[in-house]
């Protein structure tokens, strides 16, 4: 049980009855008051469920869906067409990578109420397959998502566990989300204990009153659970991630390492990541979990690791051993991520100024030669990463050019950064002595 709740209240009925004319009075009041202790209840449990939303939302747990909020037209179309695909067998959309689905019957709908109000309620229902009186079923509003009274939920928090503040970075990030649509069972709260006490005070003649309230709660990484954001919203994984060694366990027969990526910072991005089994790993004899547990036989070669978020694999830079220590990292790249930068470049016989480094986009080529042709040299080959020079695209590591008098040479790189295309260009000019 991490939820655990007690609401008191005094009532002192003698000096209740010398403040009303007749018993009537006194009890209806004696009635308010306790049933005031069940509207706080109530309001507790709605900053419950807009804390786990909050949370998931905010680190990467729900699956993002990126749309135009500027046109009504296309979020519909959105909220359909997703609402829709969650009714099919999928592993996409759940923390854990689950092959499951979500009938429109289990789905539910969390709003913000103003992004709400912009829409009618027909349209809405329409959106999302629903009839308007089984839609309105299925909404739940939130006053909206960039505020949490972490006053009230701070007193909540001293008499229970595992359960954080909530941050003003992850408050920042929900500026950008509209709706949340989740599978019935993604919220996971238990009641435990629902009771209501009473103890008569004679020294006082008064009564203490006492509402307790214990649940265990959380949401489940296996139900299907996806947040509408604003297209403006930064949704795209990083070309990197590091990763950390958390434990560690050794035998003379083998070792067990855990590999944990450091993505505990507040972010819409996908973080529900899966270790992947390479076929060099099986040929070792290394297994590999998904969670990030690998157990590696005694004597083995270093190795490289792979994990995947949704459809994109990361690597690992370097091989990690038996012999790594707890605490150690290891940056993992995206296996699609392609720099859009030159290692190296030099000309023959031409001196660059300044002397050439990634980050230097322009430069100046001074040479005595009166004429002819120069040759530009890059270890940067079209194996990895498409060079052009002057338009043309380098096949080898090298290109040979015409320089007159105040010739450009234009260098343009190709990679690939976050999922999309990139382009650098380098640009220099030569000058003859």
């Amino acid at each position: 049980m991490n939820w655990r709740v007690q609401y008191p209240i005094t009532i002192q009925n003698e000096d209740l009855r010398m403040a009303f004319t007749s018993i009537g009075g006194v009890e209806d009041l004696i009635a308010r008051i306790v049933d005031a202790i069940y509207t706080a209840a109530e309001y507790d449990e709605y900053l419950l469920f807009k804390y786990l939303i909050i949370k998931a939302v905010s680190h990467g747990k729900m699956f993002p869906v990126a749309f135009d909020t500027s046109d009504m037209k296309n979020a519909a179309k959105k909220f359909r067409g997703f609402s829709n695909q969650l009714t099919f067998m999928s592993n996409k959309y759940n923390a854990d990578g689950v092959t499951t689905t979500t009938p429109k019957a289990d789905q539910y709908i969390f709003m913000d109420a103003q992004y709400n109000a912009a829409y009618d309620v027909d349209v809405l229902a329409s959106a999302f397959n629903m009839d308007k009186a089984t839609f309105m079923g299925k909404l739940k509003l939130i006053d909206d998502f960039t505020t949490f009274d972490n006053d009230r939920f701070d007193v909540i928090r001293a008499n229970s566990d595992m359960i954080e503040s909530v941050t003003d970075a992850e408050l920042a990030l929900m500026a950008d989300v509209k709706a949340v649509l989740v599978d019935s069972e993604w919220f996971q709260v238990y009641d435990n204990a629902n009771q209501f006490t009473e103890q008569y005070v004679a020294s006082g003649m008064y009564w203490n009153y006492f509402y307790n309230v214990w649940k265990t709660v959380s949401y489940s990484p296996f139900s299907n659970a996806i947040c509408f954001v604003a297209n403006t919203a930064d949704t795209t994984l990083p070309n990197t991630i590091t990763v950390k060694i958390t434990d560690k366990s050794a035998t003379a027969e083998s070792t067990i390492l855990t590999l944990e990526p450091q993505i505990g910072s507040a972010t819409l991005e996908d973080r529900n990541y899966l270790f992947i089994q390479s076929g060099d790993n099986v040929t070792a004899g290394v297994a590999v979990h998904k969670y990030g547990a690998v157990i590696i036989p005694a004597n083995t070669d270093a190795q490289y690791y792979s994990f995947k978020i949704g459809n994109v694999i990361y690597t690992s830079n370097s091989t990690i051993a038996d012999s790594s220590n707890v605490g150690a990292t290891v940056t993992f790249t995206r296996t699609d991520y392609i720099a859009d930068t030159l290692s190296a470049l030099s000309i023959t016989n031409v001196t660059l100024t300044p002397s050439f480094t990634s980050g230097t986009l322009t430069y100046t080529g001074a040479t005595s030669s009166a004429s002819g042709t120069l040759t530009a040299t890059t270890t940067d080959t079209s194996a990895t990463k498409t060079v052009k020079m002057n338009g043309t695209a380098v096949t080898g590591t090298s290109l040979s050019f015409a320089s007159g008098a105040g010739n450009v040479l234009t260098i343009d790189v190709e990679g690939n950064s976050e999922g999309s295309p990139t382009t650098k260009q380098y640009k220099v000019t030569i000058t003859r002595s």
